[in-house]
């Protein structure tokens, strides 16, 4: 199943980056058999006969719109008529236009489904077009699906009739002789009232199945819609006495729906033994929805190559020693300490070994350690007022006219008292700053 996502992941991949050329060839395709079928069963018009006229029609009718293209082939078929009689094309213009409004009216943007059928047709495989048409449109593709077979059947008896109003002139009995021959025998059509009933059947069974809340309503709507085709021409050819290929009607059906079912995995496959029930709620409403991941494989994960594993210390973390332990402890030092000179609170802060803070650097910074020369350490420094010791100069004033200073060890009653102050750095290393003299009690002056 892992092997069918991922090829699904690439032909959505290569689709959605040609997709638009992919849909210009698929309707340059479907245009190019559309005009040889006209070509084939009219063909009365020479001019229009010529490949590379078909070639130029196919081309245009890929880059317009649907309902243009459908327009374009029933002008194809009305110059054709023409020449073959211009009472019998009158009366084709009349049917084209009659359901060409009433196709723009229901679905104006599924004229390819009227166009697919008549492809199909000649392979057996035109019950691909009910099963897609329920599956991805709505019940209004019942308006194009049967106007396509009772258009094709319209214009297989004009041709029949045409010979009955050939050089009758003004004859209004002959002319109308020749259109009531025409309509009683599509009304007379059984294999088209047939195909058009289990089609429109097949639409509606397909959709509504394909709606409903349950796993793998998609692939079942497809099996019932592709039952009800079997079963449908099988019965109904009895009951209106149609001959039909009962093997030929059977294989078509099934190749049909296995197409249908591809298409439908390509567009879209869901995991149904991930599936979950949400509730939610808004000011208007109380929502229960039913969730179901979509199934997907990374490319990316399916491509690459197992890389050699490295340490987990090394992978997850980088521990700072030697040079680095250095930089650091140089580095607080140069914040922290009471003058540049005195290194008397740090060096026994370090001292030992397993109070050294351990830095660790995250996956995505690997590299930016202290040690690393090509990065300078970005430290911010805080704006700390460091007091200044209070020294009694060499210059005091001497005792019992003593010619020798002496200076002062301890704070004499008749000299200002230096207040002690606090100064708490939070440097969470053991040693209490809370209180420190920085009166004049060193020996080296």
């Amino acid at each position: 199943m892992t092997k069918a996502i991922e090829y699904k992941e690439k032909i959505i991949q290569v689709y959605k980056s040609y997709e638009t050329y992919f849909q210009i060839l698929f309707k340059f395709l479907v245009a190019f058999f559309v005009f040889g079928y006209i070509n084939d069963n009219l063909g009365y018009y020479a001019v229009l006969n010529n490949l590379g006229i078909q070639v130029l029609l196919s081309l245009i009718s890929a880059i317009i719109p649907s309902s243009v293209f459908v327009l374009l082939a029933a002008i194809v078929s009305l110059i054709h008529l023409y020449r073959l009689s211009l009472v019998m094309m009158l009366l084709a213009f009349v049917v084209f236009v009659v359901f060409y409004f009433l196709y723009l009216k229901f679905a104006p943007t599924h004229g390819v489904l009227m166009m697919v059928i008549v492809v199909l047709m000649p392979l057996n495989l035109h019950f691909v077009v009910p099963l897609i048409a329920g599956l991805f449109f709505t019940p209004f593709t019942i308006v194009p699906v049967a106007c396509s077979f009772i258009v094709a059947s319209f214009v297989r008896y004009i041709v029949e009739a045409a010979p009955m109003v050939e050089d009758v002139g003004t004859d209004l009995e002959a002319i109308v002789a020749a259109y009531q021959y025409v309509i009683d025998h599509v009304l007379e059509n059984h294999t088209m009232l047939l195909y058009a009933g289990v089609f429109a059947v097949m639409i509606v069974v397909t959709y509504v199945i394909s709606r409903l809340p349950f796993d793998y309503s998609w692939y079942i709507a497809i099996g019932a819609g592709t039952l009800v085709g079997i079963i449908g021409m099988i019965v109904g050819a009895g009951i209106v006495d149609v001959q039909i290929s009962v093997g030929g009607t059977f294989l078509g059906c099934v190749i049909s729906g296995l197409f249908v079912a591809v298409v439908q995995f390509l567009r879209c496959s869901v995991d149904y033994n991930r599936k979950e029930f949400v509730q939610f709620e808004d000011d208007d409403y109380y929502y229960y929805v039913r969730a179901i991941p979509k199934m997907g494989v990374s490319l990316h994960h399916s491509e690459k190559k197992a890389a050699p594993q490295q340490p987990a210390a090394s992978r997850s973390e980088k521990r700072v020693r030697g040079k680095g332990e250095k930089d650091f402890k140089d580095s607080l030092k140069g914040i922290f300490s009471r003058h540049m000179d005195d290194d008397d609170v740090f060096e026994e802060d370090f001292s030992r070994s397993d109070d050294i803070p351990d830095v660790t650097v995250p996956k995505e910074e690997e590299g930016d350690s202290f040690g690393d020369s090509s990065k300078e350490s970005e430290i911010i420094i805080p704006q700390i007022k460091v007091p200044q010791r209070t020294v009694v100069p060499k210059s005091a004033v001497l005792k019992n006219g003593s010619s020798k200073p002496e200076v002062s060890k301890s704070v004499s009653p008749a000299q200002p008292k230096t207040e002690k102050k606090s100064f708490d750095f939070d440097f969470d290393d053991g040693y209490d700053d809370s209180v420190e003299d920085y009166s004049s009690d060193d020996s080296d002056f």
